[in-house]
Parts: C-alpha cells; structure tokens; sequence
C-alpha cells in the first residue's frame, strides 16, 4: 500500500526542479512513433514507481511552442499572451515565486532559451531570478554528438543548484527535437537512449537531497515523427497528449487518479490535466497557495 502524504509532509516537499523533454509525446506503438522503437529504461522506471498521467496539449500551429511554454509558466489559458493579441495577464509562476522570496534558475540551450525567458518567465527580471544559457551546437553537430549540449545544461544544472540554495529551477533539454530536425530516424532513436541514460545524472543527485523533480513535455513531436503512408519524415510539431511524472521521495509507490504505467505504450495514460496544471501543481508543492486564476493543481489526491 502506497504511503499518504500528508499537508504537513507538503511544506517539506521543497524545492522542486521542472525538467522540459521537448518532443516527448503520446501516440499509439507503430512504425512513426520513435518512443515505441527505442529503448528508454530509466524514463520508464520513473513512471511506473511516480504518479504519472498525460496532459492535454495545444494544437500545432506557427506559435505553438510559445504558447506551451506560455502555459506552463502561466497556468493561464493562451488568450492572455502578451505579444501574441493576448490581454495583460495576471502574475505566473516566475512572479509569484518572486514575491514569495524564492530563489530560482532557468537554464536552457539557445534554441529554447528565448522561450524559456520570454513566455515561461515572462521576462522576469529581479534577483532571485536567475537565466543560464548553454550554447546550441550547429546543425551537422548533431549528428555526430547528439546530446553534447544535454550533457552540458545538466552539468551546469546541477553545479549551479550545488553552490546556491535554490527553490525552483527550470531546465530546458529540447535535444530531441534539435536532433528530429537535423537527423533522420536512426539519430532519434539513438538520441532517445541517449537521453535516457543521461536522464539519471540529473534526477538521482536531486533526487538525494530531498528534491521534487517534475518530468514532463512543452510539446510532442517524435511520436509521430515518421509518416508511414506519405513514407517521409514529419518535422511538424505534434498536438497529442504529453507526458507527466512528480519524482521524488514522498511520492513513490503513489497515483494520479487510476492511472497506472504497466507497459511502455503510454497511450494508455489517463488524460488527468494540461500544460496549465503544471504552474499550480509547483505552487502547491512549494506550499505556496495558488491564485483563484489557475486551475487545480495535479497531485495524488491525499495530497489536495
């Protein structure tokens, strides 16, 4: 029987690192789905020992990255987008952390930086704030080493977490779907195996030291990544569901509703929430009381 965690338990539960596998999406076995042709053992232990479940994402369009980081940083609906015809939006998760006094770190690699500063931070600028780049290896690197720049973002992530007491800190690894736009089928699945065994050196040290570790995607991509009937690669970013997963020692053994990973096809994750549960499940696992705008938070529900 999975242990209760209790609301006093909550305020322990802190601080919490919010990983990004961009292009990790949902989609049946098959042919076009690089999940379901390569091996990812670490990614999969994760899920089957953490409450998991699958969040809906935004349709694909031009602006579609934008608005899911925008969503994730937010816990708002798109609409309110600055710069994109959206209204002036109420505080996100970046601003409230903000004026709560936690400290807080996003790191990401060129590509996904500008979305990272600009949409999940909202261009939060204070001194508990604090941005770290990595640079983006050119296009034909990539096929030599596909994760140079993972390996780089995970070993400045967990240096930088070392020497400053954070609370909060956002990491960016958008390797696979750099690699899914330069390369072919056969550097993707290497990429995903890859990542995998990289995954461990970023979760196991946080995971030692008492820290929440929430897995999950802005956007799928991969899943659908090679068009069986056109027999060509799709490069377009995908709208299915995305993964979640809440890692981290009071969590093990738990649940998010009736959900339960027992195969690799993770198409059989129940639909539990969106991009937009993430800001409030974060604020809640902070022990921080989310506002009135964002939706419930996605926790096992001892924990709501």
């Amino acid at each position: 029987m999975s242990q209760v965690v209790t609301d006093k338990e909550i305020e322990k539960i802190s601080p919490v690192v919010l990983v990004l596998l961009d292009g990790w999406g949902i989609a049946s076995p098959g042919v076009g789905n690089m999940f379901s042709r390569s091996r990812w053992p670490h990614l999969y232990n994760y899920l089957q020992q953490y409450p998991a479940a699958a969040l809906a994402s935004l349709p694909s369009s031009h602006n579609a990255r934008s608005a899911s980081y925008w969503q994730i940083g937010s816990g708002q609906e798109v609409g309110t987008i600055p710069g994109l015809g959206g209204v002036a939006s109420q505080p996100g998760l970046t601003e409230i952390l903000t004026e709560t006094g936690l400290r807080q770190a996003y790191i990401g690699e060129s590509e996904t930086f500008p979305l990272m500063v600009e949409y999940l931070a909202n261009h939060c600028l204070h001194n508990l704030v604090n941005y770290l780049l990595v640079s983006t290896p050119v296009n034909n690197d990539y096929n030599k080493n596909v994760l140079s720049s993972s390996h780089e973002i995970i070993r400045q992530a967990i240096h930088y977490w070392w020497h400053h007491q954070l609370d909060f800190m956002a990491v960016s690894l958008s390797a696979w779907t750099l690699v899914g736009r330069y390369g072919d089928e056969a550097s993707v699945i290497k990429a995903i195996a890859a990542m995998d065994r990289l995954l461990p050196k970023l979760i196991n040290p946080l995971l030692q030291i008492g820290v929440t570790i929430i897995l999950t995607s802005a956007y799928g991509a991969l899943e659908n990544y090679f068009d069986s009937l056109a027999n060509k690669i799709n490069y377009s970013l995908s709208s299915n569901s995305v993964p979640l997963v809440i890692i981290g020692r009071p969590w093990r053994g738990q649940r998010l509703g009736e959900t339960e990973v027992i195969t690799t096809d993770l198409s059989t994750l129940a639909v539990a929430g969106s991009l937009r549960s993430i800001a409030p499940t974060i604020l809640t696992i902070l022990g921080i009381e989310r506002p009135n705008y964002m939706v419930e938070p996605l926790l096992p529900a001892a924990v709501i």
